[in-house]
């Protein structure tokens, strides 16, 4: 007997469309806190693919919370990655960059810094101008451009990697407040000031919902970072 149809979210570590399995309507993304960085089809338990049943909608489980996007049992520092595309995950045990040669793993007490280079950070007014230009501009050409990247250093005592990412972000660009909260709590990981347990259990509780808004992400950040 099929099983009973559960979400499956693909990250193309690209920026994408939605797609729907053959014969169903499109998905449609609720949340639009989050750039096109995956694509969702519907699977029952023995693989086959099938449609959402009516009452039963399927989301991502996925939110956005500054630079960091926060799965059920999973965060990564910006879009999580697909294939062999790049990325940083942050676990219990420590920090992993899946992508970079085999992949890099440091556990907490290795790692002494984690920073971010070159994030697009614009006020909210300049942001919202840029994500019109460029729906504007994917309405009259048909084209529209990948999700921004930036980069992720992680060092140690002895070495120091940096990892391209993209951002998780709609529109790609993150707003100052959120920019700094995220890496001000990315120091306290690294310093062990903070617990990404927190950070994992809010996960499990609230990803499925979807992002929150500006003023509880905010708030979750500052109580994250313990700011």
């Amino acid at each position: 007997m099929p099983g009973r149809p559960t979400i499956r979210i693909v990250h193309t570590g690209y920026g994408s469309t939605l797609t729907a399995a053959p014969g169903c309507p499109p998905p449609r993304r609720k949340d639009r806190n989050l750039s096109p960085a995956a694509a969702v089809s519907y699977s029952d338990d023995t693989g086959g693919e099938n449609c959402s049943p009516p009452n039963h909608p399927r989301e991502a489980l996925m939110a956005m919370v500054g630079l960091f996007w926060i799965g059920e049992d999973s965060v990564y520092v910006g879009a999580e990655p697909a294939g062999a595309a790049s990325g940083v995950r942050l676990s219990r045990d420590g920090v992993e960059a899946p992508g970079v040669g085999e992949g890099r793993f440091w556990t907490w007490d290795e790692v002494v810094r984690i920073e971010t280079h070159d994030v697009p950070v614009r006020s909210g007014v300049r942001r919202l101008a840029s994500m019109a230009f460029d729906a504007a501009l994917v309405a009259v050409t048909g084209d529209g451009d990948l999700p921004p990247a930036f980069s992720v250093e992680v060092a140690t005592a002895e070495e120091s990697v940096r990892v391209d990412v993209l951002a998780a972000v709609a529109g790609g660009i993150y707003l100052p407040s959120e920019y700094e909260l995220s890496t001000t709590l990315l120091q306290r990981l690294a310093g062990g000031g903070a617990e990404i347990a927190d950070l994992l259990a809010w996960g499990r509780d609230h990803a499925a919902e979807g992002t929150p808004p500006r003023e509880e992400r905010e708030a979750l950040l500052r109580k994250w970072a313990g700011a």
